[in-house]
């Protein structure tokens, strides 16, 4: 969808959504993510990161390097799917969510996506070493079917066992972003048919 994983401006992070993987996550670990059955999608490749940074919601609300990062609802897409979205007014208070595609659709905090994204752990991955493919990626061979989780979910492999669907992945061209999220078709629609 581009909001998680936000592939944009250079990293690739993953700051909402995923809330076991972000707790387990480490450095150097492999995430590849999959389409959605919903839209005849599965089977392909949208991402994958190897993590190279791990960091918090408030050290990634304040970086200023991040800053690109938070969502300006009334812009571009790529601007409205920030997913520098929680911050701490002080360190001793709760985190607040902004405005944004996890928010209500009158900019109040959804509670379920509160809890998914902060409630369970305070970590963010970050990478500059991903391919973002999007709706645009290719179909994963049948040898890596096992790396394919069929329902929502995660499954870790250990490094020895998972040589061959990183060899896969570090086969499949320059890093970065090419091509755009598959939901933002239908994103357009919405936004724009009022």
């Amino acid at each position: 969808m581009g909001f998680a994983p936000n592939p944009f401006y250079g990293v690739c992070t993953l700051a909402a959504c995923k809330p076991i993987i972000r707790r387990r996550a480490r450095i150097g670990d492999y995430v590849m993510g999959t389409g959605s059955a919903k839209r005849r999608r599965s089977g392909y490749l949208v991402f994958w990161m190897k993590i190279t940074t791990i960091t918090t919601f408030s050290e990634y609300w304040t970086d200023p390097a991040f800053r690109t990062k938070k969502p300006f609802m009334s812009g571009s897409l790529k601007l409205a799917f920030g997913d520098n979205i929680y911050f701490k007014a002080s360190p001793e208070e709760e985190y607040q969510q902004v405005y944004s595609f996890h928010s209500n659709r009158d900019g109040s905090t959804h509670a379920d996506n509160f809890h998914d994204d902060v409630g369970i752990t305070d970590r963010i991955m970050l990478s500059n070493e991903f391919i973002y493919f999007g709706g645009d990626g290719p179909s994963i061979p049948n040898e890596l079917d096992r790396f394919v989780h069929k329902y929502r979910n995660h499954r870790r492999f250990a490094d020895e066992d998972a040589t061959p669907a990183i060899r896969w992945l570090s086969g499949l061209g320059d890093f970065g972003v090419r091509g755009e999220p598959t939901e933002w078709k239908y994103v357009r629609k919405r936004r724009f048919s009022k």
